[in-house]
């Protein structure tokens, strides 16, 4: 079983258009990247496996850009879990 599928809210382009109001909003399914990981924890070794080909999921499906939206909110998830490691390290035990 694939553990990185395409978001089914947006269809993998990671936004929705609006005929009123603003043009396009992220989606907040999978937060503009346009999938979805199984589990945070091995999210960016799984979508290794997908650009790699062994995750079983065609990113020709995704349009242009999509590889690019994916690994940026990996990267901003392992900053997130490196400022929360480091703020717990600065505090007094």
């Amino acid at each position: 079983m694939g553990r990185v599928w395409i978001c089914e809210e947006c269809s993998g382009l990671g936004l929705h258009g609006f005929d009123r109001g603003p043009v396009a909003e992220r989606c907040q399914r999978c937060q503009g990247a346009g999938l979805l990981f199984a589990d945070t924890s091995s999210a960016a070794r799984d979508f290794y496996g997908v650009l790699t080909g062994l995750g079983g999921l065609d990113m020709t499906a995704l349009g242009e850009g999509a590889s690019i939206r994916a690994l940026a909110l990996l990267l901003a998830r392992i900053e997130e879990r490196c400022e929360a490691l480091e703020s717990a390290l600065e505090r007094p035990r």
